[in-house]
């Protein structure tokens, strides 16, 4: 078993656990991921154009599927579908092949939202690879004042989240502009 930090100031951690029983079948995308820990070559073609300054982010990034067991328990915590630790996406089954909602969130990447989506998540693994002490003081920061404020993970108390809303909705914009 590894054990996996998913939040910080001792709000939880969660033991990895081995399951294949009750394993989903892959689709294409989170097949090469499991496989290899990276984003398929498609995928990366797709947010590119997003990081043509610093394609480091791209090169940089992996990506790891959680248990279906594992999932479930970010689900049960309010965790969102992916969760960016340093350099690596922790992404629940099925989100990378999602050609519509996942935790109510698009994750699609034919659809805008969904790679505007996609782009955020990218954005925090640049803002990571630029200021790996300030990101991780922003998060603990976060954590900390969403928990004062009787909350898991408030959006606002992120100055990194904050810039990547931003970011993925200007992208939002230019995919959806004519």
């Amino acid at each position: 078993m590894r054990g996996v930090l998913l939040g910080l100031c001792g709000v939880c951690a969660l033991l990895r656990v081995s399951c294949t029983s009750d394993m989903p079948t892959r689709g294409p995308y989170e097949a090469y991921a499991h496989d290899t820990g990276r984003l398929h070559p498609e995928i990366v073609a797709v947010l590119a154009p997003w990081f043509t300054d610093d394609q480091a982010v791209l090169d940089r990034l992996r990506v790891r599927v959680l248990t279906p067991t594992l999932a479930r328990g970010t689900e049960a915590l309010g965790l969102p579908a992916i969760v960016v630790l340093g350099v690596t996406w922790e992404v629940i089954p099925g989100v990378l092949d999602a050609d519509g909602y996942v935790r109510g969130r698009v994750f699609s990447w034919t659809q805008p939202r969904g790679i505007a989506l996609w782009a955020h998540e990218a954005l925090h693994v640049q803002q990571f690879l630029a200021d790996p002490p300030g990101f991780v003081f922003d998060a603990l920061r976060g954590i900390c004042l969403s928990i004062l404020d009787g909350e898991l993970y408030e959006h606002d108390y992120f100055e990194y989240e904050v810039e990547a809303i931003a970011f993925e909705r200007y992208v939002k914009a230019r995919l959806e502009a004519p």
